[in-house]
């Protein structure tokens, strides 16, 4: 056996250099200690994993509610679409082909509700061009 075999385990060295036998409570409890520390990372990650599930939930929870939240406001959406549509065509059927006219050549307003193509800011429809008889 090597210098490190089963005597050796059992021995340790007092202050005075001599090898004494090591208590047997400290053979024990070491362990036990190894066994409470085994169980207590198992206790520590059912926690982690306790933590983890409960946020999971909660994040469930907040998106399902965001998306009723998002259908609604889609839902208000569309229909304010469909009410501006409606509208439109009204008011395209009782306009006169000048109104009619202008509103072609008006530049079409961007995603950002800035019209296109009016380099200094003003757009045709600003300024109505007279028309000829």
């Amino acid at each position: 056996m090597s210098a490190m075999g089963r005597g050796a385990r059992s021995r340790s060295l007092s202050h005075h250099g001599a090898v004494t036998p090591a208590p047997q409570h400290v053979l024990v409890r070491r362990g036990t200690w190894a066994n409470a520390s085994g169980a207590s990372a198992v206790a520590i990650d059912n926690k982690i994993e306790q933590a983890m599930d409960l946020v999971k939930s909660h994040l469930m929870f907040a998106v399902r509610e965001e998306v009723e939240v998002l259908k609604d406001k889609i839902a208000e959406l569309m229909d304010r679409i469909n009410q501006l549509e409606i509208e439109n065509s009204i008011l395209k059927a009782n306009a006169t082909q000048e109104t009619l006219e202008q509103l072609l050549l008006a530049p079409k307003p961007s995603p950002d509700g800035s019209p296109t193509g009016a380099q200094d800011g003003v757009g045709a429809a600003a300024s109505p061009q007279p028309s000829t008889p």
